[in-house]
């Protein structure tokens, strides 16, 4: 597998300093190990000597979760009024992220690198607009949708530069863009450190802030940022699941609301957790920002 060393995403400077080093601990993938730094420059945290995209790009394919597309479709409101308004998914999934917006009369489109995701969205999302594309290869004309969402891709953009440029392009102007992403800075991660959920080699290479997502943004002209963090106390079990052994994600995912203990702990951590995040270091970054 060929590896490539990266400079900041942000500034380019090539002037680092090692947080730690981690190999893959979901998958399996067990001889993947790379380096969390962080950029003498700018502050930007992000994983450097890492598979390049094309030689990784296809085990995107095994980390999908199937959904359960029943419980999605019974989601759906029964044609609901149309408001002439166009949103965009960028790493859509399984689409889950557009039933709000389609239930409000939105017409929705949706991209993935994943085949899989895509075909399970047209199976019960009433839209034809799902595309196996990247935004960088999206055909649409400039200005074409009023808002572009995209939850938990931002940390897995190999050249952020091109992606937000192409973002900008298709949103209209004073279109809304929102992005969710795992904050590199929360409790959760300061704690964990390595063994952290958000320390997902070779996944996650970029770990965003406060200072960096707004510089990120800044840089290619989006403007009235809004910032808040979301708690995720289950982020808080699988971290500890990690500390203890190696896990696999499906496995992971698919068993763990099925348990008790889990359940309890949720409930448990929840409050303290929320807290937490209204002081800015919850486990998420939510932002929302204007063209």
């Amino acid at each position: 597998m060929n590896k490539i060393e990266r400079s900041c995403p942000i500034c380019s400077s090539t002037s680092k300093t090692l947080i730690f080093t981690d190999h893959n601990r979901r998958e399996w993938y067990t001889e993947l190990v790379a380096d969390y730094v962080i950029c003498n420059d700018c502050s930007m945290q992000y994983l450097t000597n890492i598979p390049d995209f094309q030689s990784f790009a296809e085990t995107y394919e095994d980390i999908y979760v199937n959904p359960d597309t029943e419980k999605l479709k019974a989601r759906l409101v029964q044609s609901p009024t149309k408001n002439g308004g166009e949103v965009l998914d960028i790493g859509c999934n399984h689409g889950i992220e557009l039933i709000p917006f389609y239930n409000k009369g939105y017409d929705i489109y949706g991209i993935d690198l994943n085949k899989k995701a895509i075909e399970d969205c047209k199976k019960y999302l009433p839209s034809d607009h799902f595309f196996n594309s990247t935004i960088e290869d999206l055909k649409f004309d400039a200005g074409y949708f009023d808002i572009i969402i995209t939850s938990h891709v931002l940390e897995h953009v190999y050249d952020l530069d091109t992606f937000l440029s192409s973002v900008y392009r298709l949103l209209k102007k004073w279109g809304t863009f929102t992005i969710k992403v795992p904050h590199g800075k929360s409790l959760e991660m300061l704690v964990w450190r390595k063994y952290s959920s958000q320390s997902w080699v070779p996944f996650h290479i970029n770990m965003f802030d406060w200072k960096s997502i707004v510089q990120i943004l800044k840089k290619h002209w989006f403007e009235s940022i809004n910032i808040s963090t979301n708690p995720y106390p289950w982020w808080w079990i699988l971290s500890y699941r990690q500390w203890r052994w190696t896990i696999n994600t499906e496995r992971w995912v698919t068993n763990f609301y099925q348990n008790t203990f889990h359940k309890i702990l949720l409930v448990l951590l929840f409050p303290i957790l929320f807290i937490i995040a209204k002081m800015w270091f919850g486990e998420e970054l939510e932002v929302t920002c204007k063209k």
